[in-house]
């Protein structure tokens, strides 16, 4: 049911909007409530102000007033209970009849009338309507909607088309102006008054109230002209005139919206238009014209590049009840290839945490980019970690710091490659008081010879005071590692001594002084080939006294032990000592099929070890582990290749994905967490360049991008964007409807040589069973049960958690068969002979999409 003629008219005398509508079951909906808002319309029964309830019932009479109307014609009684109700009706009114004996239809000039028969009562209803909103406000636009209900029971009709809008009018008294303008000889002679009109024209003369037709119309046009002045005023400006706003900026009104979001369309048109061929724009857009949750990827950072290795951010990660938390954010973005971050803790408990990063330098001199390699450093005290800032600023290689506080000076050593001899050479810097000095007395001239090649310094400083540096020498074209003792005045030995295990690969190494109850000692960790030569283990060492002029090193190497006895590679240890005098030694390990960070724990007194943990999951490479402790919390810093989502600042429902961190990487089939993301958005495995497929003599063959056109499977290429859509249907039809929208709208707001493909990701809803199906001749009984398996060493864990059995009754129900018990991750579904039983009976607890289904019995009771 709709109503019709739906009309709304300023008043005359201002500040008042009348309604009027025809109500075309008014037998039915008896009553109309106006609802109205300011802005934009109301969309349902309560939102908004209540203007008024309209009730179309006029008056009721016995059954005899009504003899005649199934022949056409009123009773005396029935036009007199008209006038009663201050209607007039001629003889001539003419009788519809609608239900004999029942409903007939009263039409007199342009009024129409209903009268229905309830038992022996007529009852008599307008069809039209008619209400009054008053006290409004002058040049306002009210929006108002028509609510048809009924009360017994209670139900209402909300329709858009029962929407009216109108703009009050003020009164600005031009009659009284005009009248005003009038001779006096006027106003003495109009003396005219009567009683017959309204109480506030009673004291007008004849004149006065003649003024007032054309002054009311005048008022009304003033009025009117002055809500011209808000024409460019997106809050006042009458909702109908948005279309036309719209395209004075060349925006295109989707008119399925509300007012109120076409206005705050329009109002972030500027936006939106300077932001175009963003990501959070294209999301914005596209769940702005669908209704749909989308996520948008550039699959430039899938394309496989020789020249891009993964681009490692800082992470931190902390124990919190003995458990690692989940890093929602980055610690740091300047990013590295590799290498370790160094820290040093000053006695008053700041923390120095060094690190190198690349930077890309514009040159003035040529225009041209340059990626360099700088020191930076963080630090971190009571009020928590500070912004990033430089140790080095310069053209050039900086890498590998390490720091070590000794004495009063916080000391920092690095590897610099020189361009012009191509070879490594070590620097420092003293932070000694508040300034950084790059030359010290008694720390200089620690490495020997002058020219020797020199990296990855490591320092440390024991108990005893003094401070222990190790580091890479190149000699007879291998890199060996060399250490010397600086004592507080100078540097103990004249000539570096080399490390007793000069024969390892010593790049990864890091160095730790630990007392453990007994005298200092000097650890070493380190990675070394296995003896396959196919995968690597942690090694490590020590020496048994401060004394750098002994060669006191422990004579066996150590390994630290491996989870597994699969072949993976154990590398980049970093240890601390715990109060509990015990080593904590974390590494990068890729054992779990990804480079992610474990964690053992070594008692030096006993020379054992405790289980080792994983304190990072996932497909991402994680690696170089450090570990702190910042504020009494155990904290492990290392660098990650993580994509990074942000919520957009201006459409806050909008996430956006950074995957360019991923870099270039072959496939490993170990990497299982990672190799299942494929075609998923989470994806960051790069690919071949993706150029289509065409057919030559009948066979395909890889096409050149201007020799065919790529469909929606051709995605890794440096100009493809994906748009993956939630859509919340199955509908084929409306999901291609709303991909078509979409596909045009992307061509407004992405730049043309972007190409888009389209990843829809439906959902779908499937019954398992019900309480609710009608009686049926074969009754089933489902099975419901919830179970956790924990597998830990020994003897797996099972909890077996509630269960709800209920006989139920499912008419055309078929059990579907999702896999068996080898194991199979995927089939199909199919439906299942109920004839065969047995052990042939397929088991439905491996069902792929439905936990807690157990199996069913099947019992016949015809």
């Amino acid at each position: 049911m709709q109503l019709e003629n739906i009309n709304a008219k300023p008043h005359p005398y201002g500040n008042r909007i009348d309604l009027f509508w025809e109500n075309p079951e008014p037998d039915v909906y008896r009553w109309v409530r106006i609802v109205r808002r300011e802005g934009s319309y109301p969309v349902s029964y309560e939102d908004g102000q209540n203007v008024g309830e309209a009730d179309a019932f006029l008056f009721a009479l016995d059954e005899t007033a009504a003899a005649d109307l199934d022949g056409g014609a009123l009773s005396l009684d029935l036009i007199q209970s008209f006038s009663n109700a201050g209607i007039f009706l001629a003889t001539d009114a003419t009788v519809k009849v609608e239900e004999a004996s029942k409903k007939w239809l009263v039409t007199y000039e342009n009024t129409r009338y209903v009268l229905k028969k309830d038992g022996s009562t007529v009852f008599a209803y307008n069809r039209k309507g008619f209400a009054v909103d008053e006290n409004l406000r002058s040049e306002h636009v009210y929006y108002y909607c028509l609510f048809p209900f009924k009360k017994n029971p209670f139900g209402y009709i909300a329709d858009p088309s029962h929407r009216i809008a109108a703009t009050a009018t003020g009164p600005y008294d031009a009659a009284g102006q005009m009248y005003d303008l009038l001779p006096r000889i006027y106003h003495r002679y109009d003396t005219v008054t009567s009683s017959q009109v309204l109480e506030s024209d009673r004291e007008k003369g004849e004149l006065r109230r003649f003024l007032d037709i054309p002054g009311s119309q005048l008022d009304q046009l003033y009025s009117l002209a002055k809500t011209l002045l808000h024409v460019r005023n997106i809050d006042k400006i009458d909702g109908r005139l948005l279309p036309l706003l719209a395209q004075w900026i060349g925006w295109k009104t989707d008119y399925r919206n509300e007012i109120e979001e076409q206005r705050n369309e329009i109002r972030e048109a500027p936006f939106i238009y300077k932001t175009t061929g963003l990501i959070s724009n294209v999301e914005a857009a596209v769940k702005r014209i669908s209704g749909w949750e989308s996520r948008t990827k550039e699959f430039v950072h899938n394309v496989f590049l020789a020249n891009y290795p993964e681009q490692l951010n800082l992470w931190a990660t902390e124990a919190v009840s003995d458990a690692w938390s989940e890093p929602a954010e980055p610690f740091s973005l300047d990013f590295a290839y590799e290498g370790r971050p160094s820290a040093a803790q000053e006695e008053t408990g700041k923390i120095w945490l060094f690190y190198h990063t690349y930077r890309d330098r514009l040159f003035q001199r040529d225009g041209s980019s340059r990626r360099v390699s700088n020191i930076w450093y963080k630090t971190c005290d009571e009020a928590g970690w500070s912004p990033s800032a430089p140790l080095t600023d310069r053209v050039g290689i900086d890498k590998y710091p390490t720091a070590a506080v000794h004495g009063e000076n916080l000391i920092v050593f690095w590897s610099v490659y020189s361009q012009e001899d191509s070879a490594w050479h070590i620097e420092y810097k003293v932070r000694a008081g508040n300034a950084w000095r790059s030359s010290v007395t008694g720390y200089e001239a620690p490495f020997g010879p002058e020219q020797a090649e020199r990296k990855k310094p490591l320092a440390v400083t024991d108990d005893t005071g003094g401070l222990w540096l190790f580091w890479l020498e190149k000699k007879a074209q291998r890199w060996q590692m060399k250490y010397n003792r600086h004592d507080g005045q100078g540097w103990q030995l004249s000539t570096p001594a080399d490390f007793p295990f000069n024969n390892e690969q010593m790049g990864d190494a890091f160095v730790l002084s630990c007392s453990s109850g007994a005298a200092p000692r000097i650890y070493v960790f380190w990675s070394r080939k296995d003896d396959n030569l196919r995968s690597r283990s942690i090694t490590y060492t020590w020496k048994n006294s401060a004394d750098a002029t002994l060669q006191d090193w422990d004579a066996t190497l150590h390994l630290v032990p491996k989870v597994s006895d699969q072949e993976y590679d154990d590398r980049e240890p970093s240890a601390l000592v715990t109060e509990a005098d015990t080593i904590d030694l974390f590494w990068s390990s890729n054992g779990g099929g990804s480079a992610s960070i474990r964690h053992n724990t070594l008692i030096p007194s006993a020379g054992t070890w405790g289980v080792a943990e994983d304190i990072t999951k996932g497909p991402y490479s994680e690696r170089d582990p450090l570990p702190l402790t910042v504020n009494n919390v155990r904290t492990v810093v290392y660098r990650s290749n993580r994509s990074i989502s942000y919520k957009s600042q201006a459409y806050r429902a909008t996430e956006t994905t950074d995957f360019r961190y991923a870099g270039s990487v072959t496939v490993d089939t170990r990497n299982t967490a990672k190799n299942e993301l494929y075609e998923e958005f989470e994806n960051f495995q790069a690919y071949t360049y993706d150029t289509g497929i065409a057919l030559k003599n009948g066979e395909k063959v890889p096409a050149k991008t201007y020799d065919v056109d790529r469909k929606d499977d051709s995605w890794y290429a440096r100009d493809t964007v994906a748009v993956y859509l939630k859509a919340g249907t199955g509908d084929p039809g409306l999901i291609n409807r709303n991909r078509g929208i979409i596909k045009q709208l992307l061509t407004e707001i992405m730049p043309i040589q972007v190409r888009p493909v389209f990843v829809i990701e439906t959902v779908e809803e499937e019954k398992v069973y019900t309480y609710d199906f009608k009686k049926d001749k074969v009754q089933r009984v489902i099975i419901e049960q919830f179970a956790d398996e924990i597998t830990a060493t020994g003897e797996p864990e099972k909890y077996r958690g509630i269960a709800d059995t209920y006989v139920d009754t499912i008419p055309e129900w078929s059990r579907m068969y999702a896999c068996d018990a080898t194991g199979s991750r995927y089939l199909d579904h199919h439906t299942v002979n109920f004839d065969v039983s047995g052990p042939a009976t397929p088991d439905t607890r491996y069902r792929t999409w439905h936990t807690g289904l157990n199996r069913e019995i099947e019992e016949d009771t015809t």
